[in-house]
């Protein structure tokens, strides 16, 4: 009997260790042959058809854009006089765009820019019949009727200016020197708007006025973008539903391309977000009776700074369950090929690395962001003088939730973990996350594609978002949502954003006109299946 259990656990260690040898063969396999995800189109070129120079005139408007100071302050608050002050010098700069025979310009909800440019309609008989019956269905049909518009997204507000003195040069004096343009807005987001323009006026420029693409493309501006865009957006994207606009994707302002914010990266990545986190702002409150107010001088045992703090110091030592969502999933799939091997090891055997993974993430505040709903306490009240004990104190909660979970599922946490029927919480504002789009999708690889074609030596991956944007307004349109930034940055100009000193190059202004140029053409012409640079234009 004890050699017959002496063989099999001989045998079982045979075959546990030729598991372990093919578990690690299969690993290795794996890392040193990553699956590669990148397109490879036909580099641009400056002597193409497709290529826009950033002439002086060009430069002139951004500026001019720039110099306005169309500031939110809070929602409802903005400058209206900056913000018809822009709407005005975006009519006169730009002539053909506000005279073109097939675009339909609106301003809505007063200074928010709608632009609807009508794709050419299929001129077949059934086609014909169809539109005289129903003459609004000739906004929507394109040479393709199969083909729905392409959205794409920006905005004309800007932050305030917390520290003036902090600015090497005027906010908003869109001043140059050694190369670069500072001015609050030339990042986040004017430089989008100034790119869709310039790039519009050009195609009228180039082909007439009565030009149409062969897709609809719809522009849409938003006024109040930094303050949730509840009054320029939301209203865009709902007369959008009540025109029946059906859109095959949308991009809007989103995440950069990363030059070293991605640890072990080894050359620039350009990251497009396919998922952008929810908030939740909450008061969180501890209040006892008003007999519980008095003199610093006689303490009660039970205090209401005391208990909140107590309150604080649970939710600190308790975070959000990790997890890791299909956007953060995708980006890692995409970045194994860029970084070493070591690191690679881990990114193509998430089947069972992934715990690994998890805790190396959640060691930086930079990539814990990513696999968990994020905790920030921001502001605190309590008191009205130094030798007066309070009977309520409160802190204001700032919650970035993860994709996947809800503002119920934090709330629930929260409650769960402090555990304290004297500690009320009080929703103040929140928005629940958004769906993660596919990446496989048309719309992603027009992105990508025209990434590629302008900075053909970076990568490309999907990523989540972890700030807020306007697409949020748009989400009932299309499932297809990309967020992406056409500038590359390093840690020190994500400082920027909203910081001092925001500015852009020259070099990177005009890469950003070449990105939608690009896009434009790649809106009409793109054949998922086709690795040529530019397909052939119709002619017109």
């Amino acid at each position: 009997m004890a050699r017959i259990t002496a063989s099999c656990l001989a045998f079982s260690t045979r075959v546990l260790g030729f598991l372990c040898l093919a578990l690690m063969v299969i690993s290795v396999f794996r890392a040193a042959f990553p699956t590669d995800y990148q397109m490879h189109p036909a580099t641009c070129q400056r002597n193409e058809h497709v290529h826009i120079s950033l002439s002086e005139a060009r430069v002139d408007r951004f500026k001019g854009l720039l110099r306005i100071p169309s500031i939110s302050w809070a929602q409802h608050s903005y400058d209206t006089k900056a913000l018809q002050q822009l709407n005005e010098y975006i009519s006169a700069e730009y002539p053909l765009l506000h005279s073109a025979r097939h675009i339909e310009f609106q301003q809505i909800a007063n200074y928010s820019r709608l632009y609807i440019w009508k794709g050419t309609p299929r001129a077949s008989p059934l086609f014909l019949a169809a539109k005289l019956a129903c003459p609004y269905l000739y906004m929507h049909a394109g040479t393709d009727p199969t083909l729905k518009a392409a959205l794409l997204a920006s905005h004309l507000d800007v932050v305030p200016i917390a520290n003036p003195e902090a600015w090497s040069y005027p906010p908003f004096g869109a001043e140059e020197h050694d190369g670069y343009i500072y001015a609050r807005g030339c990042l986040d987001d004017k430089f989008g708007a100034f790119a869709i323009l310039e790039n519009m006026e050009a195609l009228l420029h180039r082909h007439g006025q009565s030009y149409q693409p062969k897709r609809t493309v719809i522009v849409a501006l938003g006024h109040d973008e930094e303050v949730s865009g509840k009054d320029g957006a939301q209203a865009m994207g709902v007369y959008l539903k009540q025109r029946n606009m059906e859109v095959e994707f949308l991009l809007d302002e989103g995440l950069p391309i990363s030059d070293g914010l991605i640890g072990g990266v080894n050359r620039p990545i350009a990251l497009i977000g396919v998922g952008e986190k929810g908030f939740l702002t909450l008061e969180m409150t501890a209040e006892l009776p008003v007999d519980a107010a008095g003199h610093a001088a006689r303490p009660p045992k039970t205090q209401a700074i005391t208990i909140l703090s107590q309150a604080i110091d649970r939710l600190s030592q308790s975070p959000h369950p990790a997890t890791l969502s299909p956007a953060a999933h995708d980006l890692f799939k995409h970045v194994a090929p860029e970084v070493g091997f070591g690191q690679r090891l881990i990114l193509t055997n998430l089947w069972f690395l992934k715990p690994v993974l998890m805790y190396v993430l959640s060691l930086s505040p930079n990539t814990d962001t990513m696999i968990r709903t994020t905790t920030s306490f921001t502001m605190l009240n309590a008191g009205i003088k130094s030798n007066v004990l309070p009977n309520k104190a409160t802190v204001t909660i700032n919650h970035r939730i993860n994709v996947g979970e809800t503002i119920q599922d934090v709330m629930n946490h929260n409650i769960r973990v402090v555990n304290d029927p004297r500690i009320q919480f009080r929703v103040l504002q929140g928005d629940e996350p958004s769906p993660v789009s596919n990446c496989e999708a048309t719309g992603f690889k027009m992105v990508e594609r025209s990434v590629r074609q302008v900075w053909p030596e970076y990568a490309v991956a999907p990523a989540l978002m972890v700030a807020a944007t306007d697409t949020k307004h748009y989400l009932h349109l299309t499932s297809n949502v990309y967020r992406f930034l056409p500038v590359k940055m390093n840690s020190q100009d994500i400082g920027r954003l909203h910081g001092p000193d925001e500015r852009i190059s020259r070099s990177d202004l005009e890469h950003v006109l070449n990105f939608y140029a690009h896009l434009f053409d790649n809106m009409q012409y793109f054949d998922p299946a086709s690795f040529t640079h530019h397909p052939a234009a119709p002619e017109l």
